[in-house]
């Protein structure tokens, strides 16, 4: 038998060949991309082209990093390339995207020089300023929970809380280049916030941000309030801000976002015979769109974990698990404050299901994607729905099956893909080591699991275990 011999010039040409990248996004609801090999919880932001990256804490402190392309290709080996090695005493609180295909990170060192500092990198883990990061302050004590938004000019504002005697919000701004714009440790945004130091931030769109948290020394007993910082660190409203909810009335926060006309919106529950989810609106001047905010559950009915996202148009898209009919319902308002598909919205599942909201985000088209959460008895389940602009369920009344296992998956981040379709991530968490695995997976914007395009006959995926037989 006659061997087929290639010329030596195309034998090298293919041996320059780029292999086959590491996995592809599954097309199975029961295999998921796994993004971690250590028992870590992956953050997740978008890189602007369809794919998404991911940061995590490994080893010794180390910081591991991960772009998976718009098919689902992993770009930087198996598990990620190391960025931050031996970072000690460190946690990361906050991962978004720089809008140029890389992202911001934000990171407290508590057990050594107590500085609170945001890195900038690119899509391949390269730093682009130090690569020790922008010190943002100096604290003798705690900081909690500091966060980042874009600043709308390629740089990024961090917000966060800390204490000495009490805890107080502080914002910085810092350029695109790397360059500190406000006062020395930042600019003081309220005083006398409440024990746990939780807030909620949006941005203002003048490159500054709006933030919302509670005052007293318990969560909520005090009002919910918000402060405005705008682009040149100026603080635009006196004292410790507008009451959203005037004292004595307590409550809790759950979402913040833009109206992307100079306003924000929240969402927050109280708790007055039974747990009520309510709205506020506030405009770039402090007006509230209500007194007291917005009871959104209907007469009877009981919510929880209101998500918002905003419509596009200055209003949002809410929803929540309705738990006496016992399915996720979305909804939509209007930057005037009014409910556009009724009192109860739409279902996102078609039967009753004990599915909650995970998170929603707008997709490329003007409607609204959501995460669903199914619990069972020790696990849980992933769907998918998508809802059109006019609240017409777009695909599978039922919801898509997004991710079916037998375990406990928690901590899901949830992203646009910019075609229609998203991109989440989340924790799952196995009875073995390591018992902590971040997994992700995409969906196109026709409902469909995997890639939205992809060459045949490569790998598909490293999911958790073979398909389920019937």
């Amino acid at each position: 038998m006659r061997r087929l011999r290639l010329p030596l010039t195309l034998t090298a040409l293919l041996l320059t060949l780029p292999l086959p990248a590491h996995a592809q996004w599954p097309t199975s609801p029961y295999r998921d991309l796994q993004i971690t090999n250590v028992n870590a919880g992956a953050s997740m932001c978008t890189d602007g082209a369809g794919g998404a990256l991911f940061l995590w804490t490994g080893a010794y402190y180390s910081r591991y990093f991960q772009h998976v392309d718009s098919l689902g290709y992993k770009l930087l080996g198996e598990w990620g390339t190391p960025i931050l090695v031996n970072f000690e005493g460190s946690s990361i609180w906050d991962f978004i995207s720089d809008g140029q295909g890389g992202a911001f990170f934000i990171v407290f060192r508590y057990s050594t020089d107590r500085t609170l500092r945001v890195f900038r990198i690119d899509g391949a883990g390269n730093f682009l300023w130090s690569d020790s990061g922008i010190v943002v302050t100096q604290v003798e004590a705690l900081v909690q929970g500091p966060r980042l938004i874009p600043d709308g000019s390629g740089g990024v504002v961090p917000v966060w809380s800390e204490s000495v005697a009490w805890w107080t919000i502080k914002a910085q701004r810092i350029d695109s280049a790397g360059q500190i714009l406000w006062p020395q440790n930042g600019v003081e945004l309220c005083d006398s916030v409440a024990s746990d130091g939780d807030f909620r931030i949006t941005a203002d769109g003048t490159g500054g941000a709006f933030a919302f948290y509670s005052l007293g020394s318990q969560p909520g007993e005090g009002g919910l309030f918000a402060q405005r910082v705008n682009g040149a660190g100026q603080v635009c409203w006196p004292g410790n801000g507008v009451p959203m909810l005037p004292p004595p009335q307590g409550g809790a926060l759950f979402d913040a976002v833009s109206d992307d006309r100079g306003g924000a919106w929240i969402s927050f529950w109280r708790y007055l015979s039974g747990y009520q989810c309510w709205l506020q609106h506030v405009d770039s001047t402090g007006r509230k769109q209500w007194p007291n905010g917005y009871q959104i559950n209907p007469t009877g009915s009981s919510m929880s974990s209101v998500k918002i996202c905003p419509d596009g148009e200055g209003g949002i898209y809410l929803a929540a698990w309705m738990h006496n009919l016992r399915t996720a319902h979305v909804n939509r308002m209007n930057y005037g404050g009014i409910l556009l598909w009724g009192p109860r919205g739409v279902p996102a599942m078609s039967a009753p299901s004990p599915a909650g909201i995970w998170s929603v985000l707008l997709d490329s088209s003007g409607g609204v994607i959501c995460l669903l959460n199914e619990f069972f008895a020790g696990y849980n389940n992933f769907f998918t729905q998508k809802i059109s602009p006019e609240g017409r369920i777009v695909w599978d009344p039922r919801g898509v099956p997004f991710s079916l296992t037998r375990i406990m998956q928690t901590w899901p981040d949830w992203i646009s893909d910019g075609s229609g379709g998203a991109i989440a991530c989340w924790v799952n968490q196995r009875p073995f080591f390591p018992a902590f695995v971040s997994f992700a997976k995409h969906v196109d914007s026709n409902g469909h699991l995997g890639p939205p395009i992809g060459p045949a006959g490569l790998p598909a995926d490293r999911g958790n275990g073979p398909e389920p037989k019937d």
